[in-house]
């Protein structure tokens, strides 16, 4: 019974709060909020030729498995990788997105949540070191 009373104390305090949000004009809840910032968040696509490496390479064994030399390094070019960024800078066309996305991309493009695609160039890491993020510049201002 105690449960019962205490869930319908909390409900009439939230009702009563929605209420008077929605009586001084704010919206409240989710939907409304993603509506609000869902124009600032990009679509990234770069592409990307990287070195492979890891454990399974280092091994001589697996090497020798995959008919491997061991002075041949395997370079990936083309590969695609996917992310996504936040606009920070409408009227200078400045993004900020994961470091790890873009630190090897040779092509970086940008897509609006309108569906417009933009070319973007890195134009450096932030100046925190534990932040790894990195800042965009899209060629075309005013976002």
């Amino acid at each position: 019974m105690l449960k019962i009373v205490g869930f319908l104390i909390i409900a009439g305090i939230l009702g009563a709060t929605g209420q008077y949000a929605k009586a001084a004009g704010l919206e409240t809840g989710l939907p409304s909020m993603l509506a609000q910032v869902r124009p600032a968040v990009v679509s990234i696509r770069a592409v990307v030729s990287e070195i492979t490496t890891g454990d399974a390479l280092d091994d001589p064994n697996i090497r020798k498995a995959l008919g491997i030399p061991q002075d041949v390094l395997i370079v990936q070019s083309g590969v695609v990788v996917t992310g996504s960024g936040v606009i920070v800078d409408r009227e200078n066309g400045y993004i900020v997105t994961n470091s790890h996305l873009i630190a090897n991309a040779d092509d970086i493009s940008i897509t609006l949540a309108d569906g417009k695609g933009y070319q973007a160039d890195r134009v450096g890491a932030m100046r925190r070191p534990i932040s790894q993020l990195s800042r965009l510049k899209c060629q075309i201002c005013r976002l």
